[in-house]
């Protein structure tokens, strides 16, 4: 948390609601103080031994709001004054207290602050002046009070955990961006990194040369990728992320990026996420290869399939293809659909069992078929037989 900036915020809230405030650590250190009351500042909190009864109380405060039991603390200190706390909680870890106080519940006892001013040596008349600035408030008031300071208490844990999340995110980049600095040096891949809670974004200059611009020509923000996502890809990118965030689905999926010139190539994009204790993601890394040969390759290989199935489809002979193992085991991973027209059984079936196939033979023709289909396979050369 920003001490100045708080202090500043309790002083702009001292001008309307007039009453002392502190924030402490867990040791009792005064961290912030707002106000406070003379008594406190020039009698109770110099004084040798009404400051170790200050002490006291602090330590009071922290051990009672140790056993998170309440949400905060009203204590009379032996001072005679009285104070509340409540705890500031980070992540479940209690780090220090939001104190408000010194005041009276009722008008004081005058002749009780007279003998303490005497058993301290205070000098009487004007302790007796300190005492006469302390607010006695109502018991309306205090439940105010405390409202306040429950709220302040809970708003400064929620402050302190973002600022927390945010410096521990920054850090997390700078060692990330020092292992990329190190990774980019050896790899062709483009890297990138996402910090999830603010935001930013890292492309390596490989990441941007791999679309065709230099490094100060695509900015490191947040949206520089998702711009370059064509439109048909965006709702698979979207849900691969958002199940990789959400179930840990491991982050690795091909889809097109638009380039410099306007053109789309086809990337494999991967990555993982480091999470803190409670799984919440935090930094959200990987990188990205160029398969538009690879891609390009299979295309062209589904067009070649489709085009030989369309030539067996309609060829007048059964078409198939005939594979067989070192062990004498053997399968037909392809036969042309005209196999059901010609023996009668569908093409899928012979695939899934070859046996079906040769059960077809007549008996008389299945040594030579067989013999044939041998001497092939050990001559590579084709085998005409009638059977």
């Amino acid at each position: 948390i920003n001490m100045n900036d708080l202090r500043k915020l309790l002083e702009d809230f001292h001008k309307i609601a007039p009453f002392p405030i502190a924030v402490l650590n867990l040791k009792g250190d005064v961290l912030l103080e707002s106000h406070w009351e003379p008594i406190c500042t020039r009698f109770h909190r110099v004084n040798p031994k009404t400051s170790a009864i200050c002490a006291e109380s602090d330590i009071h405060f922290n051990a009672e709001l140790a056993k998170g039991d309440e949400r905060h603390i009203l204590y009379r200190c032996a001072n005679g004054l009285y104070d509340a706390a409540s705890p500031i909680m980070i992540e479940g870890q209690h780090l220090g207290n939001f104190f408000i106080g010194q005041f009276l519940l009722e008008p004081p006892d005058e002749g009780l602050f007279r003998k303490q001013a005497q058993r301290y040596g205070f000098e009487e008349e004007k302790y007796l002046e300190a005492l006469s600035r302390v607010t006695v408030i109502s018991e309306h008031d205090l439940k105010n009070r405390l409202n306040y300071l429950c709220g302040f208490a809970e708003f400064l844990g929620t402050v302190g955990l973002k600022e927390f999340q945010r410096d521990r995110a920054q850090e997390a980049l700078r060692e990330r961006e020092a292992s990329y600095a190190r990774a980019v040096r050896g790899t062709s891949d483009g890297l990138w990194d996402w910090n999830v809670l603010t935001n930013e974004d890292y492309l390596s200059p490989r990441w941007k040369e791999l679309l065709g611009y230099e490094d100060h020509e695509l900015t490191n923000r947040y949206g520089t990728f998702f711009s370059r996502v064509p439109p048909d890809d965006t709702s698979r990118v979207e849900a691969a992320i958002q199940a990789h965030l959400e179930q840990n689905v491991p982050y690795n999926i091909d889809h097109r990026l638009r380039t410099k010139s306007g053109d789309y190539r086809w990337f494999n994009v991967r990555g993982n996420t480091e999470r803190d204790k409670q799984g919440k993601a935090l930094l959200m890394s990987g990188a990205i290869t160029d398969i538009t040969s690879r891609m390009q390759a299979e295309e062209a290989l589904r067009e070649s399939e489709a085009k030989y199935r369309r030539v067996a489809d309609n060829s007048p002979a059964v078409l198939y293809q005939f594979m067989m193992t070192p062990d004498g085991a053997f399968s037909f991973p392809y036969v042309s659909d005209l196999v059901m027209t010609v023996m009668g059984i569908p093409s899928e079936d012979v695939m899934k069992d070859p046996a079906k196939f040769l059960g077809m033979v007549h008996p008389d023709d299945q040594k030579m078929f067989q013999e044939g289909i041998m001497k092939s396979a050990e001559s590579l050369e084709p085998f005409p037989l009638t059977f």
